[in-house]
This record gives C-alpha cells, sequence and structure tokens, in this order.
C-alpha cells in the first residue's frame, strides 16, 4: 500500500506559482526530500512515474535557506541521489481542510546528478 500527501513548499515569489508536491510517506525514514531540477527518475517497485513529480526551485521561493556546504548522499537500491540539506516553509492540508504552516522545515532537495566541488 502507499501512502501521499499534498503539500506546498516555500513562500512563491509570484503568489500564482504555488510549488506543490504530492509526497509519497515512507515510514521507514525520517527525511523528507524533494526532486531538485532535473532528476532523472524512472518508474520504481510501487509504478509511480517519478516523471510527474513536481520539482522544488529554492529561487522561486522568497523563504527558502540552502547549505549548500552540507552535501548528503541518499542510496536506494542501484539508485544514489546526491542532496543538499535545506530548509523552507511547508504548507499541509489538515483533515478538515485547514492549512497547518511549519516554518523553516528542515528537508533535502535531491537530483541523480553528480556534483562535485573544487
Amino acid at each position: 500500500m502507499l501512502y501521499t500527501i499534498n503539500i506546498e513548499i516555500g513562500t512563491p515569489v509570484k503568489p500564482s506559482e504555488k510549488q506543490m508536491f504530492n509526497i509519497i510517506l515512507d515510514t521507514g525514514s525520517s527525511n523528507l526530500w524533494v526532486p531538485w531540477f532535473n532528476i532523472d527518475c524512472t518508474p520504481n517497485q510501487y509504478q509511480v512515474d517519478c516523471e510527474t513529480f513536481d520539482t522544488y526551485f529554492p529561487s522561486e521561493s522568497t523563504t527558502s535557506k540552502i547549505y549548500w556546504d552540507e552535501k548528503v548522499k541518499l542510496g536506494y537500491g542501484s539508485t544514489d541521489l546526491t542532496c543538499f540539506k535545506a530548509k523552507d516553509r511547508v504548507l499541509l492540508n489538515t483533515a478538515d481542510s485547514t492549512p497547518f504552516s511549519l516554518s523553516e522545515f528542515p528537508f533535502l532537495m535531491c537530483t541523480k546528478e553528480q556534483i562535485k566541488f573544487g
């Protein structure tokens, strides 16, 4: 069984350009991570077409904080992701449709691209 939730990340520069995500709830992980720029994604065991997921653009949020010096690697089977720690506003909808906002919520923004420094 696959559980998902819709969230909004960031404070949009333009109110009409909200960054919405359909997040898979992974009960075996404590991390929230979102695709960043052009993540190369292929269908996985849940038959989820990853190309339909939205991508996080920190420059489109007035409240984004990216920690470029804090690179993290995540491994999922044969897939490795390069991630950076980030903080931004995360908005959840509750069961009664009342928005619940978390300011400076920590998460990872990830890509399959190999990123080298120096």
